[in-house]
């Protein structure tokens, strides 16, 4: 297994470059995100490598493509330790809307931790401007059991009220992935 992270600047080829080479080396994807935020490109790749394969040329032919697209890459070959979220819990997600809040989201973060959840994705989104904005937040949590689960959405709904902000926290309809 190796896991990936790129960021630069964006622009076509990225995605091309970075797959053309794990395919090269015999990989197959097994998990990706990437997202591009004010024209930075960033990218979250993990690979299983082919049996007896080095990671190190592939980690090398990677840094090839990276330099030559002109983007910064992080390889890592996880341990087999590293099994934290592969088995996973429940999934949930939660969904904050309003008028921005500074604060909000440390204070949302912060009471995951207290309750065990780990925040698995996170995407912030501002639309309209001045008094007319509305700020989106948007958590996909990992609940190690549904009693975190009822403890965490007894502490939003003080959220709620202290941010004067509407919360949505409910499990996620599809299974794990």
């Amino acid at each position: 297994m190796i896991v990936l992270s790129a960021i630069g600047r964006d622009r076509p080829g990225i995605v091309a470059g970075l797959v053309r080479v794990l395919d090269e080396q015999g990989c197959r994807l097994e998990e990706t995100s990437m997202t591009r935020l004010a024209g930075d490109f960033a990218a979250l790749l993990r690979a299983s490598l082919p049996e007896g394969k080095d990671p190190d040329s592939v980690r090398n032919s990677l840094q090839e493509e990276a330099k030559r697209l002109g983007i910064q890459l992080t390889c890592r070959v996880p341990g087999e330790d590293e099994t934290r979220g592969e088995e996973g819990g429940r999934i949930h997600r939660l969904v904050l809307r309003g008028s921005e809040k500074p604060g909000a989201l440390r204070r949302v973060a912060e009471a995951a931790a207290r309750h065990g959840l780990n925040i698995t994705e996170l995407h912030s989104r501002r639309t309209g401007s001045g008094a007319r904005s509305l700020f989106t937040l948007t958590l996909q949590l990992e609940v190690p059991y549904a009693q975190a689960a009822h403890r965490f959405a007894g502490e939003l709904e003080t959220l709620e009220a202290d941010l004067g902000v509407d919360l949505e926290f409910e499990p996620e309809a599809k299974a794990r992935v």
